[in-house]
């Protein structure tokens, strides 16, 4: 895992959100994963998402999501940063993902809205902040209205701004 002081300044440029693929026989082709994760490094990425919606995060086990990160951490030795899919609409879920992703080496966690639960703002807010409290990697916010039938709404993604540079 890479110290990261101020995350902001690697969240720039070219950041790949990567797929999982998968061999004829359902299982997830980590050589091809890692084929994937060193053409993006070598391509200039700063940043590489595994394990999120592109990453099939649905259909991962929390082994598989294990396996993904840590491949990819493995890959990037630095040279990206690692950002792990690690939400959920169950809160102690997604605390799971996070602590399963800082665990594995990610660098830092997307974190979703909780979806299909129609939260209010301060529901939203309460689910971010029992994640943050559950880990040091920074986390990124991630907002799916069509999901989540609700924004996140600027208020919240400002308290939320204002109390995680409260703590630096």
């Amino acid at each position: 895992m890479t110290n990261l002081l101020k995350p902001a300044t690697w969240l720039a440029g070219y950041i790949a959100d990567l797929p999982t693929p998968f061999d004829d026989n359902d299982r997830i082709d980590l050589t091809a994963f890692a084929q994937l994760c060193e053409r993006q490094t070598e391509a200039g990425a700063s940043a590489i998402v595994v394990g999120e919606t592109a990453g099939e995060a649905s259909s991962l086990t929390p082994a598989e999501h294990d396996a993904i990160v840590r491949t990819a951490t493995e890959i990037a030795r630095g040279r990206a940063r690692i950002i792990a899919g690690a939400g959920s609409n169950s809160t102690a879920q997604a605390i799971d993902l996070t602590r399963r992703a800082e665990t594995a080496g990610a660098d830092a966690v997307l974190s979703v809205v909780p979806y299909y639960n129609k939260p209010m703002q301060a529901g939203i807010y309460a689910h971010f902040q029992a994640i943050a409290n559950s880990t040091t990697l920074p986390i990124i916010l991630h907002d799916i209205p069509s999901r989540t039938l609700r924004d996140l709404s600027d208020d919240t993604s400002l308290g939320w701004r204002n109390r995680s540079s409260s703590s630096d």
